[in-house]
């Protein structure tokens, strides 16, 4: 999937103004010494690499995702902020978080791709951005593993947002298809908010029905709650 470009300026932009010019925590905004995003406290309070999830894929092969931090406060709010109002003061925060993700064991630039969970034309264009396009770089830089846009997502599926864990799985079901070839072995999925999992399994069995052999994980920002947990 080829994505348009964008004005990637004002996002970076955020970042270099809060690690230079304004040496403020962007949670509780106490004066910071240094080029930190998050003070010590803010850092501390958020709740980091919880437990993988699995779900089951095709070809009796499981699929582990896993979440940077819980769907809770502080990183809720903050993931809201950005994916419905484009709030480019979370950028920040966001960035903080893709930087506390671990590279996976034994996955780099050879032998590995980032693929962003897609998004449809219909919703790229009502909401005028696509918050996963402009955060995987940040990973890719992190990681220094190069993204991959080769798959596309259908337009007559719609938000999974507030439906059944059933309703998603059919509302999602051969909504992806892959368009470019790939020459690694190894996918790395990323998304926002894993839910249930199911746009996360769905992309995987897609991809598996290519090429069996492949190796896949996925990563999010946030996953579920510490008291559901």
């Amino acid at each position: 999937m080829k994505i348009a470009p964008f004005n990637w300026r004002p996002y970076q932009l955020s970042i270099w103004l809060s690690q230079y010019f304004k040496p403020y925590c962007q949670l509780c905004h106490c004066r910071l010494s240094g080029s930190n995003i998050l003070c010590t406290e803010c850092h501390d309070s958020i709740y980091w690499l919880p437990s993988s999830k699995q779900v089951e894929l095709i070809y009796q092969k499981n699929l582990t995702i896993q979440p940077i931090s819980y769907y809770q406060y502080p990183v809720d709010k903050v993931i809201r902020n950005f994916k419905f109002h484009e709030d480019i003061q979370m950028i920040p925060i966001l960035y903080h978080l893709i930087q506390q993700l671990p590279c996976p064991k034994n996955c780099h630039a050879e032998n590995s791709v980032i693929l962003a969970m897609p998004t449809t034309n219909q919703r790229m264009a009502k909401r005028g951005f696509d918050p996963l396009t402009i955060l995987v770089p940040y990973l890719a830089k992190h990681w220094k593993i190069p993204i991959w846009r080769g798959v596309a997502r259908i337009d007559n599926s719609i938000s999974q947002r507030g439906l059944s864990k059933l309703e998603r799985q059919e509302n999602i079901s051969g909504a992806f298809s892959v368009t470019d070839e790939l020459a690694v072995k190894k996918v790395l999925i990323f998304d926002d908010i894993a839910t249930t999992g199911a746009s996360l399994q769905e992309l995987a069995n897609t991809l598996l029905q290519e090429n069996p052999q492949l190796e896949i994980k996925a990563f999010c920002l946030a996953h579920g709650n510490l008291k559901s947990n």
